[in-house]
């Protein structure tokens, strides 16, 4: 009887660490595998332009790609929707279906929500690496780059993103010649392509530079912008305008170098994109080295410090 009890102890004992084993054991990719239901789903907001919400979009996006999580993208009054919110004008990500019971749970997260901030900090590589699979434009916005390439812009070209609107309430404006200090525009028969919110500034180059084809996309019309404006027009002119966005933003990225603001968040997206053609102004030095590590590891927002 005793050797009995003694041996039914003994398989207790072992089943005990068996489950104490299996209950601990390091979860790997392939052990979140085993939660297929769970989603990651960004919401797109009016609370910030394009680029600040692409950022933090991406930063989630990645998050979800390390725990073998599917990502997906909603919108809640996103002020650039026309009918279908992101996939107006990109074509990556699958459609979310609010219905389908192996969208659940969701893990949901929207622009300057706390519950990223536990999202640590990617290095510049993976987000290099990361951009590409998510900025996929739907094929008519490719195919408006490409006439307009083929009508204005057939040779060798420079470009210079300079923002205006309303980033003067943060901080103050560099003037244009100011801004010329910083940057190459080769020789003077080489195009510029300038990208701008302000019609302004492509009337000052022109005065400066009076025989070189410079080419725009902003209409004359337009002088500055304020992103709150976005949700109070209608869904067609939010289309025309965003699409005219990114179709400058793609040409920009077609030249041999360009040049951004680094204290917008759309100059650094123009970074990220090109990142070898593409140089920020202006930068100290240190901040520069930091950006061209691939091994610096920083938030969203690629928040350096520019010269004073």
């Amino acid at each position: 009887m005793t050797e009995y009890l003694l041996a039914c102890l003994a398989l207790m004992i072992g089943a005990v660490i068996i489950l104490l084993l299996l209950h601990t054991r390091p979860k790997t990719a392939s052990h979140h595998a085993l939660k297929p239901h769970a989603v990651v789903v960004f919401t797109l907001t009016a609370d910030a332009g394009f680029a600040s919400m692409f950022f933090m979009q991406l930063k989630a996006y990645m998050w979800a790609a390390a725990h073998d999580y599917s990502f997906y993208t909603a919108h809640d009054n996103w002020q650039y929707t026309y009918a279908s919110g992101w996939h107006d004008y990109f074509a990556s990500l699958e459609t979310l279906d609010a219905t389908n019971p192996r969208h659940e749970p969701k893990i949901h997260f929207r622009h300057g929500q706390d519950e990223l901030a536990f999202v640590p900090p990617y290095s510049i590589q993976q987000y290099r690496d990361a951009v590409g699979r998510l900025f996929v434009v739907q094929g008519f916005i490719e195919a408006a780059v490409e006439k307009y390439m083929r009508e204005k812009l057939q040779t060798e070209f420079v470009s210079l993103y300079v923002r205006r609107g309303d980033k003067d309430a943060e901080r103050e404006h560099m003037t244009l010649r100011d801004i010329l200090t910083y940057v190459n525009l080769g020789p003077p028969d080489m195009p510029l392509f300038l990208q701008t919110d302000d019609y302004t500034v492509y009337e000052e180059l022109c005065q400066l530079y009076p025989t070189r084809q410079i080419e725009t996309l902003t209409d004359p019309s337009q002088r500055g912008s304020r992103n709150s404006d976005l949700t109070h027009w209608p869904p067609e002119k939010r289309k025309t305008e965003f699409e005219l966005f990114l179709v400058s933003c793609l040409i920009f990225l077609r030249a041999s170098r360009g040049y951004a603001d680094a204290t917008s968040n759309v100059g650094r997206l123009l970074k990220l994109l090109a990142f070898d053609s593409i140089s920020l102004y202006p930068l100290s030095y240190e901040s520069e080295q930091a950006l061209l590590d691939p091994k610096t590891r920083i938030e969203p927002v690629f928040d350096f410090e520019p010269v004073p």
